[in-house]
């Protein structure tokens, strides 16, 4: 990527750009108030509230990355990148963000789900260590698409 990319935690304020991203990443329809929510128990600080994190550069809002830090595991939501800023390392970037959080919060496992036709992601995932051990049948109820389960065991 040619222009300067910076990661930062999400506010409300990224609220349309992350639901816009979602929608156009993962192909579904809904309102963003779940979106909404998180953001809004995130800035107040509540407990065990999702992590977003929004990967901005001049133009704007590129790709966020979501995920639930819980006391020993961080469960990575959804990574999503607008498709003209893709294979240009943002989806790298927001995993290095989420993993240097993992570590800083000394969370030693981080999991997720994929869909089994998402290579560009399982690949992805795996270039940082990332290795599956189990399966979901028909898990993504829009395409009735198995999701990979995939873990990544860090080092504390």
């Amino acid at each position: 990527m040619s222009e300067k990319v910076r990661i930062r935690l999400a506010t409300s304020k990224d609220l349309t750009s992350i639901v816009e991203i979602y929608l156009e990443a993962f192909e579904k329809r809904f309102g963003g108030s779940s979106i909404a929510r998180d953001l809004q128990e995130a800035e107040a600080n509540s407990p065990y509230s999702l992590l977003y994190f929004v990967a901005e550069t001049g133009a704007g809002i590129m790709g966020y990355i979501s995920a639930c830090p819980l006391p020993d595991v961080m469960d990575i939501y959804e990574l999503g990148v607008r498709s003209e800023a893709r294979k240009q390392g943002i989806g790298r970037l927001l995993m290095n963000k989420i993993i240097d959080e993992a570590f800083a919060r000394q969370i030693d496992l981080l999991m997720l789900e994929v869909a089994t036709g998402n290579s560009p992601a399982i690949s992805l995932y795996e270039d940082f260590g990332f290795y599956i051990y189990g399966r979901r049948k028909h898990y993504y109820q829009d395409t009735g698409e198995d999701a990979l389960l995939m873990r990544l065991d860090l080092d504390l």
